[in-house]
């Protein structure tokens, strides 16, 4: 008598939004599978050791270490299949996890049935071994084979490892970039340590031994990092031209001199002078002119092609210092404005796309017929949540394009202070805080009412948001610079925010919460939007760590009606 024994599939989730995961694990447990969820990447290796998990559902914005950091280090000893679970829905993001060896990516919001099917086929057609497809990359006299790992330099195949191989490949796949050496250690190691950079150091110089006479195509690029050139050319057709016009200019001259003075022809080619002279001005011309020209040239080339952390290292005060500087400012100010761009589009994605996946889940619970009161209230929050969203975001575009024109009028800022106060006081009490005003005197100014009180209700419920329980927040009214600036402060008693995220907190769908963990609630639009209003009005708005507690001071111009 046999007994047929079925495999229960045991699935392991990495998911930072805990609602996400608890719908998740319940519609994998009643589809007959098991399932754990972590909410952060360092969790995900741990857990993995122990390899006792068949499959792994990997969201990409998580705390700790990103999904793409998470599955680098895990095709590195393990070949479990991988689904990402991901709001980023750009091709560039899909692109980067399938490079990365996912077997596949859904992209939020997805249907709960479509999820489990792509699972069970997965797991139905999972391979003992992954087959690639063979690919050869040649650059010049050096051939890499990506599938065996080996590197072929003019036809022979080279005594290298597969870290050297690794290396090397991510040189030539960004030849002409110049690479930090902390950047490779992040690709090789996953850690910018200084003992990863330091294997890395010693890695190149292997490599240029293995390379031989064909060494110079690593150059390294002092303080930087290091950059592969495929010819190793050092020469330019600039100092060639100078250096053969000079000799040209030299040789016609004795030349001439010959018909004058008595002097053998031969003398002529032999006369030492213009040959130290050319190589003083190849070298001359080399330093002064061509170098910068080159760095400059492959830096614009570079900011081309899409590399927007690329800087030109000149430290000469000439004119081509001056174009260094310049175009240094320029894209300091280009990549801080793209990525901003590109961290708002994955944000609004994320906070959009991930309250619809928890809608989905919801629904199919109602479908079943499982916990049906609880998800129609949870669906409920849901369309509120979004609804909110959208609204911040429609207002805060009305405002950004100047569609949004502020009517100034007298206005009593204690006033509007007493009631945005007074309008704060339920949130008080079930946050157990409490708003205390210090007014200077009766501060009257020329602005508008609505957007004010708005910016205050906003920074208020922040404060009390993230303050501890039973403390007090304080709201101070003053007169600065000679009754030119009026500034209204906020200081709460919470653990504040890390400096470097200080600037960052104005800018739309920002939390300092690398999870954008949503028990403290909110949009992460709010300071957003203040921002925009102050501006707007003529003011500026900040913000600064008190040891302990946190400030933002709104500042504007105390001008009158």
């Amino acid at each position: 008598m046999s007994v047929s024994t079925e495999v229960i599939p045991n699935i392991l989730i990495a998911e930072d939004d805990p609602e996400m995961c608890r719908l998740l694990v319940q519609l994998l447990n009643r589809s007959g599978m098991l399932a754990k969820s972590v909410s952060d990447g360092r969790s995900v290796a741990t857990l993995l050791e122990s390899g006792t998990f068949d499959m792994l559902l990997l969201d990409l914005m998580l705390p700790g270490m990103s999904g793409l950091e998470v599955l680098k280090l895990l095709r590195r000893n393990h070949n479990i299949p991988v689904i990402i679970i991901s709001a980023l829905s750009e091709g560039k993001d899909r692109i980067a996890g399938l490079e990365l060896g996912s077997d596949d990516y859904i992209t939020k919001p997805f249907y709960p049935k479509e999820v489990l099917l792509r699972i069970r086929n997965l797991l139905r057609n999972k391979p003992a071994q992954r087959i690639e497809k063979s690919t050869l990359i040649e650059s010049g006299p050096l051939v890499l084979d990506t599938v065996k790992k080996k590197i072929y330099l003019d036809g022979n195949m080279q005594d290298a490892s597969q870290l050297d191989f690794d290396v090397l490949m991510i040189l030539v796949r960004n030849t002409g970039t110049v690479l930090s050496r902390k950047t490779i250690a992040l690709e090789i190691y996953g850690s910018t340590l200084s003992a990863s950079t330091r294997r890395i150091d010693m890695k190149i110089n292997h490599l240029r031994k293995i390379l031989g006479v064909h060494s110079a195509m690593i150059r390294t690029v002092w303080g930087v990092g290091y950059e592969f050139i495929p010819t190793g050319k050092v020469m330019k057709f600039v100092s060639l031209k100078l250096v053969l016009g000079f000799f040209m200019f030299r040789y016609i001259t004795r030349i001439i001199a010959v018909h004058y003075y008595p002097m053998p022809l031969i003398a002529v080619f032999t006369y030492p002078y213009p040959y130290l002279a050319g190589i003083y001005a190849f070298i001359l011309t080399y330093v002064i002119l061509v170098n910068p020209m080159k760095k400059i040239e492959r830096a614009m080339r570079q900011f081309k092609s899409g590399q927007f952390d690329v800087r030109i290292h000149i430290k000469s005060k000439d004119e081509l210092g001056t174009i260094a500087g310049v175009f240094n400012e320029l894209a300091d100010r280009i990549e801080i404005m793209i990525h901003s761009e590109r961290r708002l589009r994955a944000n609004i994605g994320h906070e959009i796309k991930t309250p619809l996946a928890r809608v989905m889940l919801h629904l199919t619970n109602v479908a079943d017929h499982v916990d049906v009161e609880n998800s129609l209230k949870m669906i409920e929050q849901e369309v509120l949540e979004i609804a909110a969203i959208s609204e911040k975001l429609l207002k805060l575009a009305q405002i950004e394009r100047g569609e949004f024109q502020p009517d100034f009028e007298a206005v009593c800022l204690n006033d509007i202070i007493r009631h945005a106060i007074l309008k704060m006081k339920v949130v008080c009490e079930r946050q157990q805080c409490v708003i205390l005003f210090e007014p200077f005197r009766e501060v009257t100014i020329s602005s508008e009412r609505g957007l004010l009180e708005t910016t205050l209700m906003n920074i208020l419920d922040n404060a009390v948001r993230y303050s501890v329980p039973n403390s007090i927040i304080l709201v101070k009214l003053e007169i600065q610079s000679s009754d030119k600036t009026v500034a209204i402060r906020v200081i709460d008693q919470g653990k504040g925010v890390a400096e470097a995220d200080i600037e960052r907190i104005f800018l739309p769908f920002e939390r300092t919460d690398q999870s954008r963990a949503r028990h403290s609630g909110g949009t992460g639009l709010g300071l957003a939007i203040c921002n925009s209003i102050i501006e707007n009005l003529g003011g500026q708005i900040s913000a600064h760590n008190l040891n302990p507690g946190f400030e933002v001071c709104i500042s504007l111009p105390a001008r009158a009606n």
